[in-house]
């Protein structure tokens, strides 16, 4: 039998060469070209084939954004748009080797799409006697659609509520308005309607600040300032509704009365500044003098006596002057020589009383994510401890404020659930979690009362100690926010050893700063 001279070939050249090598099957490589657009409604990904598909066809693809992953064989898909939140798309590619490696986008941000937030920086003024000036700026947040117009909305003598659009004007003046008191409000429209309402100052044509008190006088009386005086011969036109009482340096009271008394001060002699206040702002100066004499005895740091170091903290701690009980129990904590005063202090600090300081400063943490100023953290904790707001209630100031609105915009119950997840928990609610509270809210759960939930968790108490520590501490003993150097370092420092919080307290209290405030 013949054998063809190929087969005979073939056999001769695997004897010389051995047979020709095959090459070995591998995962794909990544994709190439991995891109994530946001569209109105979607997110669009988008890929090219790997540059290596491993000698294999490619059979599908996985994608992952920031959830749950899903399989396809395209090279393009369609996600529907999630939560307001930054995200971050992969995809790898399989053959019958397995999946290849991982291709990931840069993150990527989905805000919310509708209404503007409200305009910012709205002033009104007077000018010329009796004519209105109305300025604002443009929201901070025009819902992803540009601003097309703005309206103003007038209330006053002649003016009530009156609305006019004033197209793309910054500034709008109205003419040869009528005595009496004004207030406007501006709101901004894009493709998706009009905006909320931001109001302006109130103020006042025809009127003026009120003229000075009178008859002041001043006297000490068992270490404490008693000072009086007669309301102003003028009250400008307005009704006086109050009066600012200063003592240099840093003390700032307002009263309703003519009367008042100033405790916790040390040894010294005192200018103080009175001045009423109507409608239109405050009346010139009216300044007396006081001397409070020093007794004998022990010095506790700035203050003379163990019962003026107690005094003083309730002011400063509790916002209120001591009573007989809370005066005589704290001073028999502190020793005789004033050694643990340091302890003692801190103590109160982590009295019930003080709580709400600490609820107040959570707030700011969890809906704005910023150190509260120092003038509206004095304000809420007021409201908390002199007016005994619920803790809710102020919650859900802070969610219908107009930093709110200015930040975040118009947010539906579900865009609040996810806000406070990753505002609080610093991560995307999971599904259980996330379904759980909308569903609450849907049944009547309030925006405050959900966040106070989150806010004065064990979980979040513990998170946020150190700076919420640091903060009530500079607070109440010196009556400012620290600053952003004091803030790191005393946040690093507590959270690293809680114990250092005490070192905090009396490094400050033994502190040249605190020492001139209080005395």
């Amino acid at each position: 039998m013949s054998v063809p001279v190929r087969v005979i070939l073939l056999a001769i050249a695997l004897v010389l060469f051995g047979a020709p090598p095959v090459s070995a099957a591998t995962v794909p490589g990544p994709v190439r070209k991995l891109e994530a657009e946001v569209k109105s409604d979607k997110i669009e990904v988008s890929w090219e084939k790997p540059a290596d598909d491993g000698d294999r066809r490619i059979r599908e693809y996985e994608v992952y954004v920031a959830g749950p992953g899903f399989r396809t064989t395209r090279t393009d898909v369609d996600v529907k748009l999630p939560a307001p939140g930054t995200y971050t798309a992969r995809v790898r590619a399989r053959n019958s080797q397995g999946w290849g490696p991982w291709a990931e986008t840069s993150p990527f941000t989905i805000r919310a799409v509708g209404k503007p937030s409200v305009p910012t920086d709205v002033k009104l003024t007077v000018r010329n006697g009796d004519d209105l000036r109305l300025t604002y700026s443009p929201p901070k947040d025009d819902g992803g659609s540009s601003i097309e117009d703005f309206r103003v909305r007038l209330n006053g003598p002649g003016y009530n509520n009156k609305v006019w659009t004033v197209g793309d004007d910054r500034t709008v003046d109205i003419k040869n308005v009528a005595d009496g008191v004004y207030r406007a409000e501006v709101a901004a429209e894009n493709e998706y309607g009009w905006g909320a309402w931001a109001g302006s100052n109130e103020v006042r044509v025809g009127n003026s600040p009120p003229g000075a008190v009178t008859s002041i006088s001043a006297w000490v009386q068992d270490g404490t300032i008693m000072v009086s005086w007669s309301p102003p011969a003028t009250d400008g036109g307005s009704a006086v509704f109050g009066y600012v009482v200063r003592v240099a340096p840093g003390f700032e009271r307002y009263v309703s009365e003519t009367t008042t008394a100033l405790s916790g001060f040390n040894p010294g002699t005192f200018q103080i500044v009175v001045t009423a206040r109507n409608h239109q702002g405050e009346g010139p100066p009216t300044t007396v003098g006081a001397t409070i004499d020093a007794p004998p005895g022990v010095q506790i740091g700035p203050f003379i006596s163990r019962e003026s170091f107690v005094a003083r903290q309730y002011l400063d701690l509790f916002d209120r002057p001591a009573d007989a009980s809370g005066l005589t129990f704290w001073t028999a904590q502190l020793a005789e020589d004033g050694s643990n005063a340091s302890q003692v202090l801190a103590a109160m600090m982590a009295s019930r009383e003080f709580a709400p300081n600490y609820q107040a400063i959570r707030l700011y943490l969890a809906y704005f994510n910023r150190l509260p100023d120092n003038r509206g953290l004095n304000y809420w904790v007021d409201v908390l401890k002199q007016q005994g707001a619920p803790l809710a209630a102020v919650s859900g100031a802070f969610a219908s404020s107009a930093e709110f609105r200015q930040t975040y915009g118009p947010l539906t119950d579900p865009e609040f659930v996810a806000l406070v997840y990753n505002n609080v928990l610093l991560r995307l609610p999971d599904a259980a979690g996330y379904n759980y509270w909308v569903q609450q809210m849907r049944l009547g759960l309030g925006r405050g009362s959900l966040m106070t939930l989150f806010s004065d968790s064990a979980e979040f108490q513990r998170a946020s100690n150190p700076a919420v520590q640091t903060v009530a501490i500079y607070n109440s003993m010196l009556d400012r926010s620290p600053q952003s150097e004091e803030f790191q370092r005393w946040v690093a420092a507590i959270g690293a050893d809680p114990a250092r919080r005490a070192q905090l307290v009396d490094q400050i209290f033994h502190s040249d700063e605190y020492r001139t405030r209080v005395r």
